[in-house]
């Protein structure tokens, strides 16, 4: 900062010198055009020597405040120094790594899918695995048999087919269905407990994930 100032205020004294040499140039030529003693200069030289010598003082006056102008602009440019753009360019890509961490911490959004299960005797296959949000959907409406939908309280009621601790999630019913969104990670377990049909393997386990 310090050095840029100093810069500054040398550009003015340049402008100042180049103000007061072309005010001095300007002085110069009116005495000249006018004798010492009032008499106008056409009467003390020839006019083909006036005119040549007021050309040639314009040229070395213009020639001169160019300099001065050249000197201004050098000495006030203000260079920015390396490390302006150095720290820039190193904030920039903080920036960039701090955007691709968060996107690797982010969950990868699936798109939500309805999985429909033949909800009939037996069930093929026994198993299936969804994500999170999923919507799984039991169909039993071409069927002519009653079925229902029970939800097992535990994997050894599941396997056993025993309806004790558990949820009747769906009714008794013919020709129809039901669907369930499940968004908690783990294992759900669904059978049939119309009398014989759990055993005859009507019954899912279904992974979240």
């Amino acid at each position: 900062m310090m050095k840029q100032r100093r810069m500054v205020g040398l550009g003015m004294a340049s402008a100042k010198i180049a103000w007061m040499t072309l005010q001095t140039t300007m002085s110069t030529i009116r005495q000249k055009l006018t004798g010492c003693d009032g008499r106008e200069s056409s009467e003390l030289l020839p006019t083909h020597v006036l005119r040549r010598w007021v050309c040639w003082t314009s040229m070395t006056m213009a020639r001169r405040c160019s300099h001065m102008l050249l000197h201004l602009l050098a000495t006030t440019t203000v260079a920015v120094p390396y490390g302006t753009y150095a720290d820039a360019d190193h904030a920039l890509g903080k920036r960039e790594r701090h955007i691709q961490a968060e996107t690797l911490k982010t969950p990868i959004a699936h798109a939500l899918q309805t999985h429909t299960i033949h909800w009939l005797i037996p069930v093929e296959p026994q198993t299936l695995s969804v994500n999170i949000g999923d919507t799984v959907t039991f169909d039993w409406t071409e069927g002519q048999l009653p079925h229902n939908v029970y939800r097992s309280a535990t994997e050894s009621d599941f396997d056993s087919c025993a309806t004790s601790g558990g949820e009747f999630v769906a009714p008794v019913a013919i020709g129809s269905s039901y669907s369930v969104t499940l968004n908690e990670p783990g294992t759900v377990y669904y059978i049939c407990s119309v009398p014989g049909h759990c055993s005859g393997g009507q019954k899912i386990a279904i992974t979240v994930s």
